[in-house]
């Protein structure tokens, strides 16, 4: 076990070497060799390790302030910087001294994505200069000459300035350090005006401006062509001559993309594309889907994942993962392509000339510039000079030289897409000849077969066209026929009662004058006068009975004598009425036991119309006549028996109601509700209490029309007959019941007749409604 003072002595030797080790770091820090210039002829040098020393910011936070208060902790460029991408930031300084007696004109470059200079002159506490450059700085935010990266710097005689630099992702040497280079700024100006002034009135430098748009227009005319034609060959030579004026062309990212570095690098890396559009060329070109169908798979799959890269690659910025895979997969593509195009060639076929006469211009410019390329790597190894100007003349060359041969290829393939289109549209041109040819044949073979079904056919629509003129003369006739009948069967039934009350008042008349003789030879006074009073009164029936009978029988007359041509104004709330009358006392003649009720709603306003007025008459007898016969079918009641005495009652109803023979215009619009039928006395013809057969008529003026509505609640019409209601020669009735003639008429009439509208409406087993419209 070790003594106590042994362990003393331990612990001081301890602290004396960490005193030690302070005090030399320390020490370290306060010798930092300042950069002495006395002329700034020197064209440039870097500053070596211990001229430069370093503090990592890791987190990226400190500012200039707090650095300048931690420089004694920057150390000396020695050791290496691991992994600068994932440092916050690097600070870095050094002191610039002029010793001479003039002042002195320098620039000083460090590569970084972001440099930001600070200069403090002599012992200020201040920044003198502040500076910002970088590679991925905006152009318009740049200091100094933008394109170098420098920042120049004007140093007075005997003036010394200490200088902090704060670097984002540095470029670092072989060593991983941090590089600083000294220039001159004379020479930085020569070679940034100066040579790119003769660059710019340089032969090569047009060359190159030429060629640049002659892609880009051979891009636009090959997708021009594209549209027109839809040849896949044209679209991807589209594609691989605008990337490859990307590709070729870097002041195309400078003036589209120099205020945005992150842009500017994805059009960079998104030019590669060109070769992808290139293979994919070679592909359709030489038709490998059907020449060599497996390994066609292999190349489609390999272009696919060169894609993918490229993409990757513009996504995710630099990455140097994924660019190493895709800079793998790029020269493998090009090697499987390459080797594909030399087992192509082995192939015979006519596309192997093709792409043989077009590019063999870029091989031989490719392979010349290979050869040259080894030869002056040897002589470099090897120091020989004597080729130098040969060198420098093919490098001004090179790149023009190169775009001549890929725009050799460029219109030979053009001009090779263009005659194999032209052949194409030859041969469909062709084959459309034999088409139309074989077409025509096949036309004039159906058209004589066509015309013979033609004739045949003409015929039998000529005979049948004959049958169904008979057969509608025949059903207009019998529709004629059945209306004069209805017609001819209410008005017998309306001269009936006068008559019946003539002829019974007559009778009993003279039955009263036989009794009155025998009163008369009996000297009965009192009897014979009361027998005259009764014949008096009698006589008086007859005569009012005799002259109703005349008005009905003036008021059909009147009726049948109107104008067809003209129109006549016409009170169309009467005649609705009058209609109603008529087909009315029509259904009463077939069936005396039906009791209906009428809902008539008019419109005082609706005044007098110019119409047809018999054609008009007809439409509304049609319409009503079957909306009796609909509720007549729907209350249908066997053993139905007639009742003279329901008949009487029905005569004073009606009577009550006659002045002249007709309906007063008023009659019917001064009640809007009504009830005409008949006692039901006898037990086998009563009706069913659920049901009330009604009849609604409506008339309506609006602004430019005059309209008619009549509704029954009777069997109504079915969906599948709605729409075939107005077509000649179509009924719902049974067969011999109706012509089918009566709606259809009634539409003519309407529309054609009157310009209006004749609509229905209706749900099979509820109501039907009719709706006729009259312009005014």
């Amino acid at each position: 076990m070790a003594s106590p003072n042994g362990l003393i002595m331990k612990k001081t030797a301890f602290l004396l070497l960490t005193i030690t080790c302070l005090t030399a770091t320390v020490l370290s820090q306060s010798k930092l060799s300042p950069v002495t210039l006395s002329t700034d002829s020197i064209e440039s040098f870097l500053l070596d390790s211990t001229q430069i020393q370093i503090y990592i910011d890791k987190k990226g936070t400190n500012d200039i302030k707090e650095i300048s208060a931690l420089s004694n902790q920057f150390v000396f460029n020695t050791s290496s910087i691991a992994d600068a991408e994932k440092v916050g930031a690097i600070w870095v300084q050094y002191q610039l001294i002029n010793n001479s007696s003039s002042s002195i004109d320098i620039s000083v470059g460090t590569e970084a994505d972001t440099v930001l200079t600070y200069l403090f002159q002599g012992n200020a506490t201040k920044p003198t200069l502040q500076f910002l450059s970088g590679k991925k700085v905006s152009w318009s935010k740049k200091d100094g000459f933008k394109e170098s990266e420098l920042i120049p710097v004007q140093i007075g005689a005997n003036q010394t300035f200490h200088v902090y630099q704060r670097l984002k992702n540095p470029v670092l040497s072989p060593e991983k350090q941090i590089a600083v280079g000294i220039f001159s700024t004379q020479k930085i100006i020569h070679t940034e005006f100066i040579e790119k002034e003769r660059q710019v009135i340089d032969l090569s430098h047009y060359g190159n401006i030429f060629f640049a748009g002659f892609f880009l227009l051979a891009a636009l005319f090959n997708l021009l062509l594209y549209k027109v034609t839809k040849e896949r060959e044209y679209f991807l030579l589209a594609g691989f001559l605008f990337f490859l004026f990307i590709q070729m062309n870097p002041w195309f990212t400078t003036v589209f993309a120099r205020e945005n570095f992150w842009l500017s690098h994805k059009i960079e890396e998104a030019g590669l594309m060109y070769l992808v559009f290139l293979f994919q060329f070679v592909r359709h070109f030489f038709n490998t889907r059907l020449r060599i169908r497996k390994w066609d798979k292999v190349l489609y799959v390999v272009n696919f994942a060169l894609s993918l890269s490229i993409i990757s690659e513009v996504l995710l910025n630099g990455n140097s993962t994924v660019e190493l895979i895709r800079s793998v997969i790029f020269v493998g593509a090009t090697c499987l392509y390459l080797a594909t195009l030399v087992y192509l060639f082995r192939v015979p076929g006519k596309e192997r000339k093709l792409f043989a006469g077009a590019m063999m211009p870029f091989l031989v410019c490719f392979l010349s510039l290979f050869v040259v390329a080894i030869v002056y790597i040897v002589f470099s190894v090897t120091g020989n000079t004597s080729l130098d100007q040969f060198f420098e003349w093919v490098g001004e060359w090179a790149y023009l030289i190169n775009n001549i041969a890929i725009s050799w290829a460029v219109l030979y393939f053009a001009h090779i897409l263009f005659r194999r289109f032209e052949a194409q549209k030859k041969a469909i041109a062709v084959k459309e000849l034999e088409k139309e040819q074989e077409r025509n044949a096949l036309i004039a073979v159906q058209k004589i077969e066509l015309e013979n079904q033609v004739n045949l056919r003409t015929s039998e629509l000529e005979e049948s066209l004959l049958k169904l003129t008979k057969t509608q003369n025949q059903l207009i006739h019998a529709e004629k026929m059945a209306a004069l009948g209805q017609l001819t069967s209410g008005i017998a039934h309306e001269i009936q009662n006068p008559l019946n009350f003539v002829s019974n008042f007559s009778e009993v008349n003279e039955e009263l004058i036989e009794e009155m003789k025998l009163s008369w030879m009996n000297d009965d006074k009192s009897l014979v006068e009361e027998l005259i009073r009764d014949i008096n009164e009698n006589t008086r029936k007859i005569n009012f009975h005799s002259k109703r009978a005349d008005a009905i029988v003036k008021g059909m007359l009147q009726h049948s004598q109107v104008n067809h041509y003209e129109k006549e104004l016409t009170d169309i709330n009467w005649l609705c009425e009058e209609m109603l009358r008529i087909s009315y006392q029509t259904t009463r003649s077939k069936n005396n036991v039906l009791k209906v009720k009428f809902i008539a709603d008019y419109d005082h306003s609706a005044g007098e119309v110019f119409v047809y007025k018999k054609e008009i008459s007809r439409v509304l007898l049609n319409i009503l006549n079957n909306a009796f016969y609909a509720l007549s079918e729907k209350l249908v009641a066997p053993g139905q028996k007639e009742n003279q005495d329901a008949d009487d009652m029905i005569d004073k109803e009606w009577q009550s109601n006659l002045s002249t023979g007709h309906f007063e215009t008023g009659s019917l619009i001064a009640s809007t509700t009504k009830s005409y039928g008949f006692k039901r006395q006898s037990k086998e013809a009563l009706l069913p209490e659920s049901y009330e057969p009604v009849i609604w008529i409506t008339t309506l003026r609006n602004e430019n029309s005059l309209e008619i509505r009549i509704k029954d609640n009777g069997t109504g019409i079915s969906a599948s007959d709605i729409g075939k209601i107005f077509q000649p020669f179509f009924t719902t009735k049974p067969t011999g019941s109706g012509t089918g003639l009566g709606l259809s008429l009634a539409y003519e009439i309407i529309t054609r007749g009157h310009s209006g509208e004749l609509l229905v409406s209706s749900k099979k087993g509820e109501y039907s409604e009719f709706i006729i419209r009259l312009p005014f």
